[in-house]
């Protein structure tokens, strides 16, 4: 295994540096007489499974989502959504679960985004959208639910990404993407589509990321990424693509992608392989690097990516690998492990959680922490700037003593909005402006 030395500079009593390098996930540190530290690399760990029984609604596992301290599964076979208490990782518990009946649009439950005290959840047999309230974990209730008719593009609902007041869903059958507008969760309403042509990337779309103004699709048919520019909802555009047919990208049966930054990372099942984008020209998407599975990986047939700072998680069809991606055009592998069909996964502090099928339905939940961990749990920090490449979560409340900078994706609120503004009564300074920047 790959070993990293790390030495510690002691300079007075009270003052020590330790340097980094990149580290695999898992480690194990020894430090000698000289100094020095040898971190060696260790696969990541099993902790705790919970499988499909009487109980759970878990057949069939296809996708998850976690959100505080539960994790939430959608199932195929069930029909339904399993929700995990996973406060202690060691110890998951089953605490509730919907299926599919008269009123919900859960037939062939297939992807689960979690906002707020909603799941919105992608339905491939119904063609459609189900909106679940999880304010009570132990009794998730069917809100609303909206599908496939002429004009909109939900027929294989496949996955879904929910920003701001909408919901953006990659439609396998239909080829294309509709976009829904959820601010009243009770009354999702279509506000627009976009479908595959000539010179866009949308056919069999089966995964959709989406940053800033453009969403990001994995096209399983067409072997490719379609960029769609989505800055008017209702007239989402084609903004550039890449196919594996006419560049050296391995793409074939793209199945699954996550952006971070200025790259988007694809799982592409056919070629056994993960490849790296360059997104930063939004119109000429380009093939970065691309890694194949081999001997050591355990990555035949990726299903899902999940990128967490330096590394990539890769759901597979035999199991679970990790790639250091620190260096976008030299992935190398990190660790792996070997498990059952495995369609899924979430990283969620030190834990990875992976949705799986074929035998072994249910839940499996990985030890990756390590040194260079892709998330820590504290107390309190400070800091001068936090800056988050990918998303955050307040548990509690969040204060701001300046402003309020939003992007494209706007605000939405499950509860009241109240605005006090404070000191001098002033004519001159409005509480509430509200303006519209057009762009071409």
């Amino acid at each position: 295994m790959k070993q990293t030395i790390l030495r510690f500079f002691i300079s007075g009593l009270m003052t020590c540096a330790l340097i980094f390098s990149a580290l695999p996930l898992q480690a194990q540190m020894t430090l000698d007489g000289s100094g020095s530290v040898s971190v060696n690399a260790v696969d990541p760990v099993l902790i705790a499974s919970i499988r499909d029984d009487g109980d759970t609604a878990l057949a069939g596992a296809t996708s998850i989502f976690v959100s505080g301290k539960y994790a939430y599964v959608t199932s195929e076979i069930d029909d339904g959504v399993e929700i995990i208490d996973i406060s202690d990782p060691a110890y998951p518990e089953h605490v509730g679960a919907i299926y599919d009946d008269d009123d919900t649009a859960l037939d062939g439950a297939s992807s689960i985004f979690v906002s707020g005290k909603y799941a919105y959840v992608t339905a491939n047999i119904d063609g459609g959208v189900e909106i679940i309230d999880i304010s009570d974990p132990t009794n998730p209730t069917h809100v609303s639910s909206i599908t496939d008719m002429v004009g909109r593009k939900l027929s294989g609902a496949h996955s879904i990404f929910v920003s701001g007041r909408y919901a953006y869903v990659a439609s396998l059958n239909d080829s294309g993407v509709e976009i829904i507008d959820i601010s009243d969760p009770a009354s999702p309403i279509h506000v627009g589509s976009i479908g595959d042509t000539g010179d866009r990337a949308l056919g069999g779309a089966k995964s959709i990321y989406v940053s800033g103004k453009y969403a990001y699709v994995a096209a399983y048919v067409d072997d490719g990424v379609e960029i769609l520019d989505i800055s008017d909802p209702a007239n989402p555009t084609h903004k550039g693509a890449i196919f594996a047919a006419t560049s050296d990208a391995l793409l074939d049966g793209a199945g699954s992608i996550y952006v971070s930054g200025r790259y988007a990372y694809v799982a592409a099942q056919g070629d056994n392989a993960v490849t790296v984008l360059d997104i930063s020209d939004p119109e000429n998407p380009t093939h970065v690097s691309s890694f194949i599975d081999d001997s050591i990986t355990k990555m035949g047939s990726p299903k899902s990516i999940y990128i967490s700072g330096q590394y990539a998680y890769i759901a597979s069809g035999f199991g679970f690998e990790i790639l250091n991606i620190s260096d976008p055009e030299n992935l190398t592998h990190a660790g792996s492990s070997s498990r059952s069909l495995s369609m899924s996964t979430y990283i969620s502090g030190k834990y990875a959680y992976i949705a799986t099928k074929s035998g072994d339905d249910g839940v499996d939940i990985l030890d990756i922490s390590g040194i260079d961990a892709p998330a820590a749990c504290i107390g309190s920090i400070a800091a001068s700037t936090l800056e988050v490449s990918e998303n955050a979560q307040v548990g509690n409340n969040l204060q701001v003593n300046s402003s309020l900078n939003v992007g494209p994706g706007g605000i939405k609120s499950d509860g009241p909005v109240s605005i006090t503004r404070n000191g001098a009564d002033d004519d001159t300074n409005a509480i509430l402006k509200l303006c519209r920047t057009n762009t071409d």
